[in-house]
């Protein structure tokens, strides 16, 4: 029977991976369960140290990017600068193309002309958008939260930038360390390699955050994170095995 379960699951991910995809975000969403699942089953996670790699390698990188970005020096989500092949997919469109810098300059342009860059300003406004206004003067109704007099707002679909507009520098900072903080806890201070895993998805999250996870409407991506953290703040959780940790889940899930 688990034979019969495992095909099915191959049988649909396959399925989703050819016809179900609608935008090139989702296959990280379809990528990243897979890598942690090999992770699992190669024992690879319980390599403390090959984790800490990817915890603080995970946790930089996109910052060390995002620097690079904004200086000029180096922009990673630009592909077609150092792509030369045109990568398409019948179901996600071009694989190259740049659809997240004008995020981060729209972002950051509207912190720096409002004077907000460092407290933000609070989930109640998105960023001023130039992008929205044009739909907005073509009579587009739905795009953004429109104020008599001002730049219509948009709330964009990555975190990152939003996080800058609604809480600034400084709410960065704050969710740097927080996710800093718990995935490093679970990762070196559970007695479960199931609990490690959690971290290392917290790690891949914060990553995949410059790019996706608008965190504007619930999703399990978010409800994973915290319960993750919650695990995290439990001492009597972070004592258990594995084999105590799945008969927890188990209990909690009948």
């Amino acid at each position: 029977m688990k034979i019969t379960k495992k095909i099915i699951v191959y049988v649909f991910l396959i399925i989703i991976g050819i016809w179900g995809m609608q935008q090139r975000i989702t296959y990280i969403t379809l990528i990243l369960p897979i890598v942690l699942l090999i992770f699992d089953k190669t024992g690879l996670a319980k390599n403390k140290k090959l984790c800490n790699i990817i915890l603080h390698s995970a946790m930089w990188l996109p910052i060390i990017l995002f620097i690079l970005g904004i200086t000029g020096k180096f922009n990673i989500l630009a592909m077609d600068s150092y792509v030369k092949e045109g990568y398409v997919s019948n179901s996600a469109g071009k694989m190259t193309e740049d659809t997240r810098t004008f995020l981060y300059e729209e972002a950051l342009s509207s912190a720096v002309n409002n004077q907000y860059l460092i407290w933000g300003r609070t989930p109640a406004y998105g960023m001023d958008s130039p992008f929205v206004q044009s739909f907005d003067d073509a009579d587009y109704v739905g795009m953004a939260l429109t104020i008599k007099g001002k730049m219509p707002q948009r709330i964009c679909e990555a975190f990152i930038p939003n996080i800058i507009t609604w809480c600034g520098i400084l709410g960065f900072l704050i969710f740097f360390l927080l996710f800093y903080k718990f995935s490093y806890r679970i990762i070196n201070k559970s007695n479960s390699i199931k609990l490690r895993i959690l971290g290392l998805y917290m790690t891949f999250f914060w990553t995949c955050s410059f790019i996706t996870y608008p965190a504007t409407n619930i999703s399990s991506d978010w409800i994973i994170v915290y319960l993750t953290i919650a695990i995290s703040s439990s001492p009597q959780i972070m004592k258990l095995n594995d084999k105590e940790f799945t008969l927890l889940i188990r209990k909690a899930t009948t």
